[in-house]
């Protein structure tokens, strides 16, 4: 008997849960598969008939900052045209002032809501997501840390939303006016990039009560002022922008030291920028001298870029390292830069899970700040870079920088823009052979490169 009621229960309860499914069919009107088709059938509907394509606000790692890379769908091929990030980067504008192209295949599908997927190579838009960048953006397994699929998350002819499958980065996209020209966009945005960009800012205005300065890396402002005048502890607040013909717009709104800035507008008057939240605030740009600049940034070496005078001392660095591993096993230099970092002026460096620095000593030797003395000291050190000076043969590169003690290296610095520098030329004043070209741009392996 027990059985029999049993199976009438499972009957009961299997025609309910029919009932149920038919039920929220009815109520919908169609199944779950049939609203799914029709959500893809909707975005590529969204996608193609903008008549002159989309601009993508396209971020990969934050600290990069946000390119715009054009793109046009039309039967599931999409044609795409971009900012030129690096110089091995084939976007931009050719020799006849056109813009570059490149095409891949488009994909939609569903994953939990709508997946797009780029998955046709396109050496414009996958340059962004290649795990190692042409250019040496990030680290090898990497790169600039950008995503080729992503989750739709809202879509209108108006604006649509991605997010990033795999690193998360949020992309906005909108749709580019049918009577602007892809080159005359991008060139617009060459435009304010070069009226705009500066190496340092002041945060100036109404309500700013403290020294506030900024410092530009890539597309990434850093405001750095005193949290604490007891402490005389440092906030930083990082903001990762995408340049528009309009001005630098941020990915997020950021709050610094209670202001509100979402959008810096390039306005009319040079060397000026103010905030679209308050117009009685803005960035003035500032061209420090070029020993400032040197120690206030950090300034990445790369091998290649070492002279004739330095060569034997990283050499010398390069063979400790290769056998100075647990086991005698090889150890990586993953980078090593001049300047500041975490409070310290020094030599940075970091080989395999050891970070290290030496600090440096940095004076101007001119009058208009483009010559620089420099000395070191290895009694300031921590303990990591005190042991890569006796163990590693790290003083030879030290030696190659900087005096030791009361003694200087003096160099003449030479750059491209003293306002927005993208390389730091070290001269030495009597060694001619010491010549060391030092990037903005992070220089990841610098044996390598």
């Amino acid at each position: 008997m027990k059985k029999i009621l049993y199976l009438f229960a499972i009957l009961a309860a299997a025609f309910s849960v029919s009932s149920c499914t038919n039920e929220v069919e009815d109520i919908f009107g169609e199944t779950a598969a049939e609203r799914a088709a029709k959500g893809v059938e909707n975005v590529q509907k969204i996608l193609e008939e903008a008549p002159n394509g989309w601009r993508m606000e396209y971020y990969g790692a934050k600290s990069f900052g946000g390119y715009n890379v054009l793109c046009k769908f039309n039967n599931e091929k999409v044609t795409f045209a971009s900012e030129k990030l690096g110089k091995n980067h084939p976007a931009g504008f050719g020799e006849d002032g056109k813009v570059l192209t490149s095409e891949s295949h488009y994909r939609l599908g569903q994953s939990q809501g709508v997946l797009l997927s780029f998955d046709e190579n396109s050496n414009i838009f996958h340059y962004f997501s290649t795990p190692k960048n042409p250019d040496g953006y990030g680290t090898d397994d990497h790169g600039f840390e950008g995503d080729f699929e992503f989750s739709v998350v809202s879509a209108t002819p108006e604006k649509i939303v991605l997010l990033g499958k795999k690193h998360q980065a949020r992309i906005d996209m909108y749709p580019i006016s049918a009577d602007q020209t892809w080159e005359s966009y991008l060139k617009s945005v060459e435009e304010t990039e070069a009226y705009m960009g500066s190496r340092s800012y002041t945060l100036k205005g109404e309500g700013v009560e403290k020294e506030i300065k900024v410092v530009q890396n890539y597309r990434s402002m850093i405001f750095s002022y005193e949290e604490d005048s007891v402490t005389k502890d440092t906030k930083n607040v990082s903001a990762p922008y995408i340049v528009t013909p309009e001005g630098y717009v941020l990915y997020e709104p950021v709050e610094v030291d209670g202001i509100k800035i979402s959008t810096i507008l390039k306005g009319d008057k040079d060397g000026f920028y103010y905030l679209s939240d308050n117009n009685n605030i803005w960035l003035e740009s500032e061209i420090p001298p070029l020993w400032e600049t040197l120690k206030e940034g950090q300034w990445f070496v790369a091998y290649s870029e070492v002279g004739e005078f330095a060569r034997p001392a990283w050499d010398a660095f390069h063979d400790k390292l290769l056998t100075g591993g647990k086991n005698g096993a090889e150890m990586t230099l993953y980078w090593a830069f001049i300047g500041t970092y975490q409070k310290h002026e020094a030599f940075h460096f970091q080989a395999d899970n050891d970070y290290g620095y030496i600090p440096f000593t940095f004076e101007s030797g001119s009058e208009d700040g483009s010559v620089v003395k420099i000395n070191y000291n290895t009694g300031s050190a921590n303990k990591v870079g005190r042991t890569y000076v006796t163990d590693f043969a790290l003083e030879g590169v030290l030696k190659s920088f900087a005096g030791l003690g009361t003694r200087v290296r003096t160099f003449k610095i030479e750059t491209d823009n003293p306002r927005l520098p993208t390389y730091l030329k070290l001269v030495d004043q009597k060694e001619p052979t010491n010549i060391i070209t030092l990037y903005a741009r992070e220089i990841n392996l610098p044996f390598k490169n």
